[in-house]
């Protein structure tokens, strides 16, 4: 059974340069992020909370701005479990 992280890898293994999400802003210009950036960021969120001691299947609360770092850090929390 495939779960959101396999096929969010699978896509980054097919294509880790191809367009994942459009961050689009009012008073910025929009952002694009790339299975590559998305992947590696949310890597590195994943790994921030596992060292914090946050482990599967607990609650994380995610206060952040609209953007990248909220999008990874959503992404790393679904990684980390």
């Amino acid at each position: 059974m495939k779960n959101v992280t396999h096929v969010l890898k699978q896509l980054y293994l097919e294509a880790p340069d191809k367009v994942s999400v459009h961050l689009l802003y009012s008073r910025q210009s929009d952002q694009a992020i790339t299975y590559r950036e998305l992947l590696h960021g949310s890597v590195r969120y994943a790994q921030a909370l596992k060292q914090a001691g946050i482990r599967p299947g607990e609650v994380v609360i995610l206060t952040l701005d609209h953007g990248e770092d909220l999008l990874t850090a959503f992404w790393g929390a679904i990684l980390n479990g």
